[in-house]
């Protein structure tokens, strides 16, 4: 079964703080949400040790993890390890881990010019899994929106990289 994908797009206003100054400018950002809910033909045990590994988190969110470092695995909140995505380097930082049930990872860039989240939420589902992913981002470009498509377009492409993972 294709998963279903489409994208919310909500703008946010960053409001500059007093301390910047009367003469600091405001700049409009869109908040782009991806949510999709997929099938994977496999156990929740199965989806969730390759969602949790460096492997199978890096099949599904287009993120690859850096070589070479200790951990192989997220196991917890404050596991980190240093990526790349595009041309973006910078940390992947667990930031809520329920065992069998939900992982949420952080993206911090190295430039710090915009923020991301990945989240997934597993629930068993007949003889497999459901998994409910989410890919939240903010984007000030002009272009934003041709982003949000590509971002689309890679998303399902991952997920189908992903299901090979772990249904083999």
């Amino acid at each position: 079964m294709r998963a279903m994908l489409k994208t919310t797009l909500s703008t946010a206003l960053f409001v500059a703080m007093p301390l910047l100054g009367a003469g600091a400018a405001a700049k409009k950002t869109a908040l782009i949400t991806i949510p999709v809910t997929f099938e994977v033909q496999a156990a929740p045990t199965k989806v969730w040790a390759a969602l949790t590994s460096l492997e199978g988190f890096g099949t599904l969110t287009g993120f690859q993890p850096q070589t070479g470092q200790k951990l192989s695995a997220f196991s917890k909140v404050g596991d980190h390890v240093l990526a790349q995505v595009w041309d973006d380097k910078g940390r992947l930082i667990v930031t809520e881990f329920v065992p069998m049930r939900e992982l949420r990872v952080a993206w911090e860039p190295e430039k710090g010019h915009y923020l991301c989240q990945k989240r997934a939420v597993l629930s068993p589902s007949g003889a497999g899994t459901s998994v409910e992913y989410w890919d939240r981002y903010t984007d000030d470009q002009p272009n934003a929106d041709d982003t949000a498509k590509q971002v689309v377009a890679d998303t399902e492409k991952h997920i189908e990289a992903f299901r090979k993972l772990v249904e083999k």
